[in-house]
């Protein structure tokens, strides 16, 4: 089986960014929680019914998914499958060359504080957390 855990580059990242401070566009965060219960399985994966959906009598029974659950390893895989090819096929992008949850202006990504300031038409990226976390350790 495959674990599969779509990842964006640091190069893909600083070219979205630095695009956006360019053109002045807005830079919203969206953490999507049902994203996964979207994406068709390829596998055949079969699960426990949860207690109450089956009659009784038939709790013996197991469900075969269609569709991926959030938390399922297969999931994750077949989101980013179905992604790829609505943006890819259906939209026509192309895939970058160095590129393989909260809502609102975006402050972090990836570990990494995002800070804007549209005055001077500037980004600017730092992983200050992240470093006092480590010195906090030692």
């Amino acid at each position: 089986m495959e674990t599969f855990s779509a990842a964006a580059k640091m190069p893909t990242v600083q070219a979205v960014l630095a695009n956006a401070m360019e053109q002045d566009w807005e830079m919203e965060h969206l953490d999507v929680k049902s994203a996964y219960l979207n994406a068709p399985l390829k596998e055949t994966v079969y699960m426990k019914a949860p207690r109450g959906v089956l009659k009784s009598g038939e709790e013996a029974k197991v469900l075969r998914l269609l569709k991926g659950l959030y938390g399922l390893k297969q999931a994750g895989r077949g989101w980013y499958l179905e992604m790829s090819r609505v943006f890819m096929k259906d939209l026509g992008f192309n895939r970058s060359a160095v590129d393989h949850s909260d809502n609102g202006p975006i402050a972090w990504f990836l570990g990494f504080q995002i800070k804007r300031d549209r005055n001077t038409r500037t980004i600017s990226i730092n992983q200050h957390a992240y470093i006092d976390g480590l010195l906090e350790k030692f």
